[in-house]
């Protein structure tokens, strides 16, 4: 039996996406991006009452200007390393919540309910360590 591709979405392995920038943020490219829930805006990924939207694909400047007036694009990788992590990678960790913590930390939580009473935002599961380089690799979650 085949597969019928006709009724099969394919996933991508990362989408670009374009978004509106919030006044005042500062984004650098490689930063973790978030959109403040009930207003859409993109800003640092340290903001705590955002929701996880990717990694900026390039760096911007919103200081002086209104909500909107510039534009991201952000990259939303299925499947990433992270380059950087509050706790050094180690084969129990893997099915564990990836969190983001700050605007390039990632960290690893095994209670959902914990991640949240931290503040932290869910990003993912860490599905595997990187044999090459050590880094976890990641779902993002969708």
């Amino acid at each position: 039996m085949s597969i019928n591709t006709n009724t099969i979405e394919r996933p991508e392995l990362a989408v670009d996406i374009i978004l509106p920038v919030k006044a005042n943020a500062v984004i650098e490219a490689g930063e973790f991006v978030v959109c403040v829930i009930g207003e859409g805006y993109a800003r640092e990924g340290d903001t705590l009452n955002g929701s996880y939207m990717g990694i900026a694909q390039e760096s911007v400047d919103a200081t002086g200007l209104s909500d909107g007036d510039l534009k991201i694009r952000v990259k939303r990788p299925r499947i990433f390393k992270a380059l950087s992590f509050l706790v050094a990678p180690n084969v129990i960790n893997i099915g564990s919540f990836a969190l983001l913590h700050g605007k390039t930390n990632i960290d690893v939580e095994t209670d959902l309910t914990a991640a949240a009473a931290s503040l932290q935002k869910y990003i993912g599961k860490i599905v595997g360590i990187d044999e090459n380089t050590g880094q976890y690799v990641i779902s993002a979650g969708f």
